[in-house]
């Protein structure tokens, strides 16, 4: 009968000891899983449709690269809004590839930023074309001092079909890993991770030597003139970087370059979850820590020898 209760004992402790286990492990793969679905893939085509109207067909056909396959907007006022990605904003002009075009039309493109508020828009009549075609809508973020979100696509020509293929960014947030927009020494990237405004200089501004920072910043301390975006000579104080175009760090960086940074990423990701995501990884770990007592608590009952009776 002891025999039996040492052998239930070690199967209770050993069930609360894998219940916490899991229950870590859960809560790690959570964070995990949050902290790289917030990054974005990088592309300059059109990540999903935002919105269509009722006269849109296929309206995802508009989205990434040309394939061929097109969305058809043949209704009076058909509008399709395409979203060309979180942290990848629109910078310079819109490629858009277009399909047969049957009649003359007029097309409309709306530049729209992250509220859907009209930045510009641009006018164009299409003449009739029997083969694909590419149109270039002019844009340029300096002009406006922020960057296209949002794309929306509109014609008002009833029965004739303006077939979009696919929109494209020529310049936009991100599009290389080293790219800096703002010229600030920290690569749009990099800003776009830790919550800052790539368009906007966090590092001191430039002192009019092609663009690039003068004085102290806040990864690493970049002095000197051409760090980032222009000419120059550059020098830091604590990164050691010297060049024309770009500065080479090694000090202020070397922290998002740990094994804890390669695995979660810059921290984006946990800025990002939110609060009920929080609260079942509280819960997650609230469980694993009670499996985990309740282990520790279970006693563990020897199986005593049997007694010999003396006859």
């Amino acid at each position: 009968m002891q025999g039996q209760y040492f052998h239930i004992d070690i199967y209770k402790r050993s069930f609360y000891f894998f219940m916490a286990g899991v229950l870590f492990m859960t809560a790690a793969l959570v964070l995990w899983v949050r902290s790289v679905s917030a990054t974005p893939a990088y592309t300059p085509y059109a990540k999903s449709v935002k919105s269509s109207s009722a006269g849109v067909i296929n309206p995802d056909n508009a989205v990434g690269p040309p394939n061929g396959t097109t969305a058809q907007m043949a209704g009076l006022n058909s509008i399709l809004t395409l979203d060309v990605g979180a942290g990848e904003e629109g910078l310079q002009s819109l490629k858009a590839y277009f399909g047969q075009i049957s009649a003359a039309v007029d097309v409309n493109v709306d530049f729209l930023d992250s509220n859907e508020g009209v930045i510009t828009s641009q006018n164009r009549q299409l003449a009739v074309d029997a083969n694909p075609s590419t149109q270039i809508f002019a844009y340029n973020w300096t002009s406006f001092g922020k960057a296209y979100r949002y794309v929306r696509v509109s014609s008002n020509v009833v029965g004739v079909g303006v077939n979009l293929d696919a929109v494209e960014k020529t310049g936009y947030i991100g599009a290389t890993a080293t790219q800096d927009t703002d010229g600030d020494g920290i690569p749009d990237r990099t800003e776009t991770q830790n919550g800052t405004n790539p368009l906007v200089a966090n590092a001191p501004s430039t002192n009019g030597n092609g663009g690039n920072n003068s004085g102290s910043s806040s990864n690493g301390g970049a002095t000197g003139s051409g760090g980032s975006s222009g000419g120059g000579s550059g020098t830091t104080s604590s990164n050691r970087g010297v060049g024309s175009g770009a500065s080479k760090q090694t000090g202020g960086t070397a922290a998002t370059n740990s094994g804890l940074s390669r695995f979660f990423g810059s921290g984006s990701g946990l800025r990002n979850v939110n609060g009920w995501e929080w609260l079942w990884i509280l819960l997650l770990v609230i469980a694993a820590i009670v499996s985990w007592w309740l282990a520790l608590k279970s006693k563990v009952k020897a199986k005593r020898p049997a007694l010999k009776h003396a006859h």
